[in-house]
Formats: C-alpha cells, structure tokens, sequence
C-alpha cells in the first residue's frame, strides 16, 4: 500500500494516495516505526491538497510516535518534524514553524546530512520564517551558511542555489549591504560558469 501511495503521489493523484497511505496505515498496526512514516505521507497528502486542518493533526502523531521510537539521529523524525514546520508556515504561525524547523535542524545536525543540501534547504525554510517576521539580522547568517553548503555540493544544485542566492541577495538589500550582495552575485555567477564547464 505504502507504494501504491507514493506512486499515487509522484502523479498527483492526491485523493488516490490518500486512500493508499490509510490502508497503509491500518496494516501498520503494532509497528510505530511503519504507523510514523505512512503518518508522514497522509500528512504530505493534505499539505498538497492545502488540508493543513487535517494535515496538522497527522504530522504531530507522526511526531509523537517516532519520538518514542526513533533515534535522535533519525531521519523519519525529522521528516515528522520537517513537514510540521512546513504546515505551521503555510498557516502563517511563523514562530511555531521556525521551532518545528530548528528541532528537525538538529536531529539533521547529529545525523550524516549534517551539511547536506537537506540540510541547507531547511535553513532556507528557517530563514524564511525569520523574514517573515522581519527578522532580517536572525535571517542573514542561515541564508549565508545555506549558500556555502550548496557552493560546495556536487554536482551543483542550481535551483536551489538561485532559489537561496535571491532570497539572501533580497536580505542583504534590506539591512543595506550592497556591497555583501554584489559580491554573493559574481560568486553565484561564477559558480555557475564553473559547473557549466564541468558538464
């Protein structure tokens, strides 16, 4: 069932995937560690289909279930934790999201995806829940140490490495660094020639 969900969810049938993920869920009975991903996925479902009423309530069990069976360096936990912060920001409740998203930073921190680019799209999210709340300063150094995780990534990430140049070149332009985002800008640009020439 879980694949059939997942399939389901690569195609965009979401209402299909649903249904997968809730049969998967009642096979997964007894194991808390199969009840905490298929959770995740269901919560996945309803973010997709903006159902943050229902998809709320499904990545907090996830949460919870995996918090007592999951190591700390558990990736599922902070796939739960990663998708709560998600949920929360779409609901613009930006402090809860920014917490969901530093108690998956750290569970990423003590894992091997420590300076993954994971690791550097979720501060991206972090960060962008601080600009939300106009906390440019907070926001600036997680942009900057996201930027440098993706300078060195091979190969080179490029959209999300845009998507992190423009939102820290938009930081830097409202604490009034011009000079900070003219130089990200012959960085980036550079970085982008060299993986061109690479291909």
């Amino acid at each position: 069932m879980m694949r059939t969900g997942e399939t389901a969810v690569r195609s965009g049938r979401f209402v299909e995937a649903e249904q997968a993920f809730r049969n998967a869920l009642r096979e997964a009975e007894g194991s808390n560690t199969l009840s905490g991903k298929t959770l995740i996925q269901l919560a996945r479902v309803q973010t997709e289909l903006e159902n943050f009423s229902k998809a709320a309530p499904l990545a907090a069990r996830a949460v919870s279930v995996l918090k007592r069976v999951s190591a700390p360096v558990d990736t599922q936990l902070a796939d739960a934790l990663e998708i709560s912060g998600k949920i929360q920001h779409a609901r613009k409740n930006y402090p809860e999201a920014e917490d969901f998203f530093k108690q998956t930073l750290a569970v990423l921190e003590q894992s091997k995806l420590g300076e993954s680019t994971r690791t550097a799209e979720l501060l991206n999210s972090i960060a962008l829940a601080l600009m939300d709340r106009r906390k440019y300063t907070e926001a600036e150094p997680l942009f900057e140490r996201s930027f440098e995780i993706l300078a060195k990534a091979l190969p080179l990430p490029k959209a999300t490495l845009q998507s992190t140049v423009h939102d820290l070149k938009l930081t830097y332009q409202i604490l009034r660094k011009r000079n900070k985002a003219e130089a990200l800008d012959r960085r980036f640009h550079g970085l982008v020639q060299s993986a061109n020439k690479q291909v």
